[in-house]
C-alpha cells in the first residue's frame, strides 16, 4: 500500500508560480508565511529575507525591472500597508510585481 503525499498550500502556491516564471521571493521571514517558505525551498526558490515590508516590496520591483521576471513580494497582514508604496510603484510602471499576504486570523 502507497500512502500519498498531501500538498500544503505553500507548497502548491510555490509549485503555480514557479511554473509562471517566477524565480525570486522577497520577505520578512515568520510563522505567517513558513508553509510558503518550505514550498519555496522544495521548489529551490531563492528567497531573500527584508528587515522591512517596504524593503521588500522595493526590492522585488527593482529585482523584476532589472532580470524582466516576475518576482513575489510575500509579506504578513499585519505589515502589508507597509508594502503599498512599493505596489503602486511596481504598478506604475507595469512591473510584473505579485504582492501576497495572509490572513490575520
Amino acid at each position: 500500500m502507497t500512502q500519498k503525499t498531501r500538498l500544503r498550500g505553500g507548497e502548491i502556491l510555490a509549485r503555480a508560480l514557479k511554473e509562471k516564471g517566477v524565480d525570486h521571493v522577497f520577505t520578512l521571514a515568520g510563522g505567517f508565511c513558513n508553509p510558503a517558505l518550505e514550498g519555496f525551498m522544495n521548489c529551490q526558490m531563492p528567497v531573500i529575507n527584508c528587515p522591512h515590508e517596504q524593503i521588500a516590496g522595493h526590492l522585488a520591483d527593482g529585482h523584476t525591472r532589472i532580470t524582466r521576471k516576475p518576482s513575489v513580494c510575500l509579506v504578513g497582514p499585519e505589515g502589508f500597508a507597509n508594502a503599498v508604496p512599493a505596489m503602486l510603484e511596481a504598478g506604475g510602471e507595469r512591473a510584473p510585481v505579485i504582492f501576497v499576504t495572509g490572513s490575520s486570523t
